[in-house]
């Protein structure tokens, strides 16, 4: 008896684990839940930038939508959700390991092209027969006050095209000014949720940033940064940029200060 008793429970304890699995399989995340997992409040921090979208592009029988949207302007920031359906059939694509996109579409039809000089990553995951891509970046467009960030992401369509050239696909991204500015003898800073931006007209070699919130401090050093920059006419434009790894509630922050 107490061996089937035994054999009983071992049956429900598996038959739990793959219920368990299969649920896990077949959900979506969200934006803020896929790029910002660990944050508190993420829904009430993320209100003022994130945007629902519905933009579609119907490409023969691939329907491509731009799903959800994170942009900051000012720090040029931004987080984006696609999904990509094909009639009938789940949708080819080619992910490395580690979730990261190289492309999709049978015989490797489609792919992103990013023409800013900041970061561009992309991962994706299927759901059942729905692709589902997700996409961070960062850019350093050099007309600051307008930038054009819709140009800078684009879907390459690979199939030959008239005399072989390849067709482009654009998204209209809604980018949201939500920031605070600090300006300082090393240039001015920019912190938004999503990261912050440093603009100086020096290359700096080393410096630290404390920002101080109404919970705490955080810190930053010169090592968290990416930078890009441009020398016209004898004059340097340098942009440092950190992204967070969690959003910030910028409404807590009171002070940042910059030096060496």
């Amino acid at each position: 008896m107490k061996k089937k008793l035994f054999l009983l429970s071992s049956v429900l304890i598996i038959a739990f684990l793959l219920s368990d699995f299969i649920v896990y399989k077949q959900t979506k995340k969200n934006l803020l839940d896929f790029f910002f997992p660990k944050t508190q409040n993420k829904k009430e921090i993320g209100e003022n930038l994130l945007v629902k979208e519905n933009q579609k592009i119907i490409i023969d029988d691939y329907t491509i939508t731009l799903e959800e949207a994170l942009c900051e302007k000012t720090t040029q920031l931004g987080y984006l959700v696609f999904s990509v359906q094909k009639d009938g059939e789940k949708v080819e694509a080619d992910i490395t390991k580690n979730g990261l996109l190289r492309d999709f579409g049978k015989n490797q039809r489609f792919a992103f092209d990013y023409e800013a000089t900041g970061s561009f990553i992309q991962k994706a995951q299927w759901i059942d027969d729905v692709l589902y891509i997700y996409v961070s970046f960062e850019a350093n467009e050099k007309t600051f006050e307008k930038p054009n960030f819709s140009d800078c992401i684009k879907i390459i369509d690979n199939k030959a095209q008239g005399n072989n050239a390849e067709k482009q696909y654009t998204f209209n991204f809604k980018y949201k000014n939500y920031c605070k500015t600090f300006k300082s003898d090393y240039g001015t800073l920019y912190i938004s949720p999503l990261g912050c931006k440093l603009i100086s007209t020096k290359e700096l070699k080393n410096f630290n940033i404390k920002i101080k919130k109404e919970d705490g401090e955080m810190k930053l050093k010169r090592s968290d940064f990416s930078a890009a920059g441009e020398k016209e006419n004898n004059k340097t434009k340098v942009w440092y940029t950190c992204r967070f790894d969690e959003l910030l509630d910028i409404s807590k922050v009171e002070e940042a200060v910059i030096g060496y």
